[in-house]
């Protein structure tokens, strides 16, 4: 058994467990956006869906950013992350740096007239979330692997994104991260 930090907090990544088959987590990373008494919330931050920005929202123009299945819950509601949240009211802190949500207007407003670049905002469409205690259980059943979050994480495009975030948590995790998508295929 790998040693995992016993407590979870915003900011942190969920690299599920090569085992979890579960279709929303299967090989995911989950950005942690909220983690309080209430439950906790997050992204997935690897699973891009085939739909651009432009294309579910109208008057983005040729804005033709990528949006990603953040998760089961609430699917049909475009949620996101960014850098700029001394820009956008109502954002919602992660870390020092990174933000969720805010006034929806202001921040297309600064997309559209290049305020805000392509490597300060990631869409998402629905989210991650577990009620009080239900992470917690999942972590005492090792479902997911605990890191922390690295900016390129969230804003870079990265199809290993799995595998490089295990491998960051270690030598140990080496072997877990070249465990095969489907070991009856080995």
């Amino acid at each position: 058994m790998i040693e995992q930090p016993e407590n979870i907090k915003k900011g942190n990544i969920l690299i599920a467990d090569p085992i979890l088959d579960e279709l929303y987590f299967r090989r995911g990373v989950i950005l942690i956006s909220e983690h309080n008494e209430d439950g906790t919330i997050g992204f997935v931050l690897n699973k891009e869906i085939d739909l651009r920005i432009n294309e579910a929202i109208e008057d983005f123009g040729n804005i033709s950013l990528p949006i990603y299945l953040g998760g089961p819950v609430s699917k049909d509601n475009l949620y996101y992350v960014h850098t700029v949240g001394k820009l956008i009211k109502e954002s919602r802190p992660i870390t020092n740096k990174l933000f969720f949500g805010g006034h929806f207007d202001t921040l297309k407003t600064l997309i559209i007239e290049g305020k805000i670049k392509e490597n300060e905002v990631r869409f998402f469409l629905g989210y991650s979330g577990w009620a009080p205690g239900q992470l917690e259980e999942e972590l005492k059943e090792e479902s997911w692997f605990v890191g922390n979050i690295k900016r390129k994480y969230v804003f870079e495009p990265n199809k290993n994104l799995w595998r490089d975030t295990l491998k960051d948590l270690g030598k140990e995790y080496a072997i877990i991260a070249n465990f095969p998508e489907d070991p009856s295929m080995n």
